[in-house]
Formats: C-alpha cells, structure tokens, sequence
C-alpha cells in the first residue's frame, strides 16, 4: 500500500493485527490527508514519509510504528498509545498537532519526539509546545502593483492545471517569447517543489531550437504516477520559461 492516496479515509477501528501477533505493512508516503483513524490498531506499521495532516487518531494504538519524516501537522493524536516498543517519529511534523484532548493523553514525550519538529503543538492540557517555530526570515512576495510596467522579456499567461479525478493532470500556459531579441532559442520547464522537504522535480521540459514563434501555447498532459505524486496537494508546481541564443542551455538532470 506504499503511495497509496485515500483523503478523507473512515477507518474507525481497523486494525493490522486482527489475531493479536506481531504483524507489519507499508504505508510509506501514501496520502491520507484528513483521515479518520479513531481507536485504530498499528502494529509494526511502516508510516515514513506519508502525509497525515488533519488525521484523527483519537484513542488509536500504533506501536513499533515507523513515521519518519511524516507529515502530522494539525493531527489530533489525543490519547494516542504507542507502547513499550520503540516508534520512530525523527523528522516528523507535529505542526498544530494535538497529543492532548477529547481522546485523553497521548502517552509520547518530548523526550521521544526530540528530533521531531514541535509548534504549536498541545502536548497537555494547557501546555503548548513552540520549540521548533521560526520566524519568517523572508518578506512575503508582493505581486508587482502594475504588472503592465514589469515588462518582462518572455511572459507567461493562463497558466493553469486541469485535475479530472483521478488523473491524469494537464498543464496549460500561453508564452510570448521576446521577438527580435536575437535569442531564437528557448526552453520551458516545469518543476513540482515537495511543501516539506522543498525539494524540486523535473516534471517536463520542452526545448525550442531556432525560429521561435511569437507565442506557443504550451500543453502537457502528466500520467506518470510518480510525477503525479511529485504534483500533490500541497505541493508548488512552477513553470519558467527561458529564452536563449542559438545555443540551447545543457537539458536539466531527471
């Protein structure tokens, strides 16, 4: 069940262990985005890497789990039992999580989630934890007041993504090259940035060789599953346009 996608699953009470024993599965980096997974029972479970933002996990029982690096940001792991067996929760997103609530306390400390990363995060009752919150370094980006006087040399238009359930997913833009700028060369990429690692994937790459047009219109329709898992909910997808002279620029490595 790795990159399994299921949001908004209801799986009150499933359990891994239906006999008792030790047993095991993988749910690496499957997508269950806001489900609900009250008085569930994990045994030996492989979570690493999967996003369970907005899960509920009330009262639920996961021991000998692997969530490293998960994503559980506004989670509610109200009274939440993880055991004796050690749980790997390194790199884990506890972002506005609550271990502490209608379902009771969470029976994990700070001690075990000290490589997870904490803010605002109910531990307790009454107790907040904000260990890991940083301040925005950054300005926040601030369109052009007048995008008609930013005058850039190759300008992109329309620009949008076309999601029929399941997949695939199109991407559609309209590029103006820069006619007359002696750059008849010119190349437009697009890349999926992962909202948690930030880390970019090279989702297409169209290369132009000579006689650009005044205007292409751009469209690619994406199926490839791990593309479309790169181009998730919650993930940036961008789209540049270049324009070169006669020499095309080295192609991007996959």
């Amino acid at each position: 069940m790795a990159a399994v996608e299921a949001i908004d699953l209801k799986a009150v009470g499933a359990t891994s262990d239906k006999k008792g024993q030790d047993s095991a599965a993988n749910l690496f980096a499957a997508r269950l985005t806001g489900a609900n997974l009250n008085d569930t029972v994990f045994n030996g479970v492989s979570l690493a890497q999967a996003r369970l933002d907005r899960v509920h996990a009330r009262r639920a029982r996961w021991t000998a789990v692997t969530a490293h690096g998960t994503d559980l940001r506004g989670a509610d792991l109200s009274g939440l039992r993880i055991g004796d067996a050690p749980s790997d929760f390194d790199f884990a997103d506890f972002t506005d999580a609550r271990l502490s609530g209608r379902g009771g306390q969470a029976d994990i400390g700070e001690l075990q989630l000290a490589w997870a990363y904490l803010c605002h995060t109910v531990m307790a009752p009454g107790r907040r934890v904000d260990r890991d919150c940083h301040a925005r370094i950054e300005a926040p980006l601030r369109p052009v007041p007048n995008p008609a006087r930013s005058d850039p040399f190759v300008a992109i238009s329309g620009a949008s993504i076309q999601s029929p359930r399941p997949r695939p997913r199109t991407i559609r833009a309209t590029v103006d090259w820069a006619s007359g700028a002696g750059m008849p060369s010119g190349v437009i990429r697009v890349l999926a940035v992962d909202r948690v690692t930030g880390m970019p994937t090279l989702v297409d790459e169209q290369r132009y060789r000579g006689d650009l047009p005044e205007t292409t219109d751009y469209v690619k329709t994406i199926d490839d599953p791990r593309l479309l898992q790169a181009m998730a909910a919650g993930s940036r997808v961008v789209l540049t346009a270049s324009q070169y002279p006669l020499a095309t620029p080295r192609r991007s490595p996959t």
